[in-house]
């Protein structure tokens, strides 16, 4: 039976979404595999097992006060927009991205979740996906400046990747500091759907045109960034502290935003083995057996599980967050007129 053109184009895409999440799936597998040759699993249960439970709690902290930051940057980025968020309810957010992120076969799950949740409260819902999309770039510029810090530090040790992280540091510091110019283009595609669709992508090049432009949100928001990298390090220095890993501390202050920002990768599921491996390749490089390098990255990957474990609370509390009394900001959106779409001049 013959199919419609628009059938076969849905098809298609279903088609190769499918054969992309495949292949990140056969990516993290293969990671994982070979992560698991480099050491003994009862050895390195062993070294686990000598972490006392003081030190599970500090790592518990560390991870929360990352998150809580998170939660923060992404309210202080709403409130330049003009909503009044409550933080309880972003870091609930947060927390359900977090969840969602370890189960979607892509590095942005958690963020459309997370988003989602958070547009249904707004008065208007697109600020949801101007604020999410913001913050993200600014936590990868300010990972990537991190890295690139990192690896002048290594020097010879880390050569070859030098190059790789400036050029990555240079385009995401760009994308961030001048983000209304992809958002331009992307709403003029947008607008070429009507509807509800091109309300939104019209409300959303206005916020990064608008107030997402002004120097203050831009400063606070990579400040926090900055902030959270560091708190990352501090994860792993108490991860060596825990075990007794002496003279670890430039290590690990190299590997970890090294690592957080290889794990950005769309090239496996949540950045899985891709983040665990650089670790055990950097610490590799300053000496340290595979058994440290891996034991770290283990911990690291048990704070992750950690927070889409706590996540899986927030999402059994409130799997389907209430919208707004008077239908939900979609509705709101919507009924707007874009300037874009009337032909209007709309100011700088």
């Amino acid at each position: 039976m013959p199919t419609s053109p628009e059938a076969g184009a849905r098809t298609s895409t279903r088609a190769r979404a499918l054969a992309a999440w495949g292949l990140r799936i056969g990516i993290t597998v293969a990671l994982g595999w070979w992560l698991t040759t480099l050491v003994e699993p009862a050895r390195v249960a062993e070294v686990l097992a000598r972490m006392g439970g003081s030190w599970w709690a500090a790592l518990f902290v560390a991870l929360m006060a990352v998150l809580l930051l998170h939660a923060l940057r992404w309210q202080w980025v709403l409130r330049a927009l003009g909503e009044r968020p409550r933080y309880g309810q972003l870091f609930a957010d947060v927390m359900v991205g977090m969840t969602y992120n370890l189960v979607l076969p892509t590095t942005v799950g958690g963020d459309i979740v997370r988003a989602w949740r958070c547009g249904r409260r707004l008065e208007l819902g697109h600020r949801a996906w101007s604020s999410s999309i913001y913050e993200r770039l600014a936590g990868l510029a300010a990972t990537a400046l991190c890295a690139l810090f990192a690896v002048m530090i290594a020097g010879d040790l880390l050569g070859p990747a030098l190059w790789t992280v400036l050029g990555l540091s240079v385009l995401l510091s760009l994308v961030f500091w001048r983000a209304e110019v992809p958002v331009r283009w992307a709403a003029a595609l947008g607008a070429k759907l009507g509807g509800a669709p091109a309300a939104w992508a019209e409300g959303i090049r206005r916020d990064f045109e608008g107030p997402l432009t002004a120097w203050p949100i831009r400063a606070l928001t990579l400040g926090n960034s900055l902030v959270g990298v560091f708190l990352v390090v501090l994860y792993g220095w108490l991860s060596a502290w825990a075990l007794g890993i002496e003279d670890a501390e430039l290590a690990i202050a190299v590997a970890m935003p090294v690592a957080q920002l290889s794990s950005a990768v769309p090239i496996s599921i949540n950045g899985l083995g891709l983040r665990e491996g650089t670790i055990v390749l950097v610490m590799g490089a300053y000496g340290f057996s595979d058994e440290v390098g891996i034991v770290l990255a283990l911990l690291l990957l048990v704070g992750v599980l950690a927070s889409g474990a706590v996540g899986l609370l927030f999402v059994a509390i409130s799997p389907n967050p209430p919208g707004k009394a008077d239908g939900g900001s979609l509705a709101a959106d919507a009924s707007e007129a874009p300037p874009l779409l009337e032909g209007a001049d709309t100011p700088r």
